[in-house]
């Protein structure tokens, strides 16, 4: 079975929706702007949350991906300015551009094993409390809410703006970085300190300009 493209484009009567087990595909922007729609449910059987899936689905505050589920592509829950539940399975792969873009109220996104690198302005606007991969895209949490940074290690690069003007006063960097964005962690005025644990120091331009702090190295 398949939900085609647009197919309850702006729909502002739809609350809920039961996508069965037999259900192989959503369309780019099936559920775009289903302002009243508050949960929803992804079969396994689905293997690709596409473009703008439920891109502008106000109300939806909880999204449960099941097991099978292998890429969310760009902008597929931007501007979900409810959601602060989604669980994402080990079959997840790729998470992609602007997914979570404006999501206020999301703030412990999973990342599992599967999925490597967050794309530009994934959870920009968000509210992040945990990062655990290995690449960060430009603008990737930009504004997120971000306080205190402990980077993983097996961490590679950090693209540029990545933590701009979040609420940072900690940052530890892990040996394993090569490559620090321009302004990656400017603008947050609070940030105090920041622990760079490389031994051969990364490639960096102006990661930390517009703080009025002063920042221990």
């Amino acid at each position: 079975e398949e939900i085609k493209e647009n197919a309850f484009y702006q729909n502002l009567f739809l609350e809920e929706i039961n996508l069965p087990e037999s259900l192989v595909l959503l369309g780019e922007r099936a559920f775009y702007y289903c302002a009243r729609l508050k949960e929803v449910t992804v079969p396994g059987s689905v293997k690709d949350i596409q473009l703008g899936t439920f891109e502008a689905c106000y109300s939806l505050s909880k999204v449960c991906l099941s097991e099978g589920v292998e890429r969310i592509q760009l902008a597929a829950f931007r501007d979900c300015r409810m959601l602060s539940q989604i669980n994402t399975p080990a079959s997840l792969k790729e998470v992609g551009g602007y997914a979570f873009f404006r999501c206020y109220r999301l703030a412990h996104p999973l990342f599992p094993v599967g999925v490597t690198s967050i794309e530009a302005s994934t959870y920009y606007e968000c509210a992040i409390e945990d990062v655990n991969v290995t690449v960060i895209g430009k603008e990737a949490f930009y504004k997120a809410g971000v306080a205190r940074l402990t980077l993983p290690e097996g961490l590679k690069e950090i693209g540029e703006g990545a933590f701009m003007m979040n609420g940072l006063a900690s940052v530890t960097i892990p040996a394993s970085v090569t490559k620090i964005g321009k302004d990656c962690f400017s603008y947050n005025d609070g940030l105090k300190e920041l622990h760079s644990k490389p031994v051969v120091p990364p490639e960096i331009t102006d990661a930390v300009s517009g703080n009025t702090g002063d920042i221990v190295l």
